[in-house]
């Protein structure tokens, strides 16, 4: 509705970056890691995903949110890269970590890694939805309200045709049994119909059998 519409738009407003963090290069990017996972967990949610294609606020959250969320783990991929690089440097007069900290840079590496395939599935998932939403902030509110109400006509739309095509399989399953019944009767029937000429020309032949018999026996009185 209005009003959530308007929430999203004052939280568009806002800053889109990541929290800024400081200290050494290996704390920037967990921290990073982290608080995109905990954006990206959040649009992993199939109803929330559902709602940004369908629903003008969760749309435009989906731009808000989603989008910068995504950018930063491009951003963050060269930093991420840069100290794997030196965790597996070979040389020992060249290596800048130590044992623990190698272990933490290539355990951040993994989660960067994990963290990037689900970024990469979102993209795929959201790109119609975050389109949508940044479509959407650049109307007025009078064009967003008819951009609304056409996708909640469109979805209805869509689901009455799903209906109407279910009732139709439907009846086209029910038609195809119905014909599979009657074949089958029809065919019991011709099976009936040919045992009784069967039956028929049986008592025939005994019948022609008993005259024959009687007249052969039959002798002058």
């Amino acid at each position: 509705g209005a009003p959530m519409l308007a929430r999203a738009l004052e939280a568009q407003q806002g800053s889109t970056a990541g929290p800024a963090t400081k200290g050494p290069a290996y704390k920037q990017a967990s921290e990073e890691v982290l608080s995109i996972r905990a954006i990206l967990t959040q649009w992993q949610d199939a109803a929330l995903q559902a709602a940004a294609l369908s629903d003008a606020a969760t749309s435009i959250r989906a731009h808000s949110e989603l989008a910068p969320a995504l950018a930063r783990v491009a951003g963050l991929r060269a930093k991420v890269q840069g100290m794997q690089k030196k965790a597996e440097e070979p040389d020992p007069d060249l290596q800048t970590y130590g044992a623990a900290m190698k272990a933490k840079v290539l355990a951040l590496v993994a989660d960067f890694t994990a963290l990037a395939s689900d970024a990469e599935a979102l993209q795929g998932a959201m790109e119609g939805a975050m389109a949508r939403g940044e479509k959407l902030l650049s109307l007025s509110a009078q064009q967003r309200e008819e951009e609304a109400a056409a996708v909640v006509a469109e979805t209805a739309a869509g689901e009455a045709a799903a209906v109407v095509e279910d009732k139709r399989e439907r009846a086209a399953v029910i038609s195809a049994r119905e014909e599979e019944v009657r074949a089958k009767a029809a065919k019991e029937e011709e099976e009936r119909a040919e045992a009784r000429v069967r039956m028929a020309e049986v008592d025939e032949r005994e019948r022609e059998a008993a005259r024959s018999g009687g007249g052969g026996q039959a002798g002058p009185g």
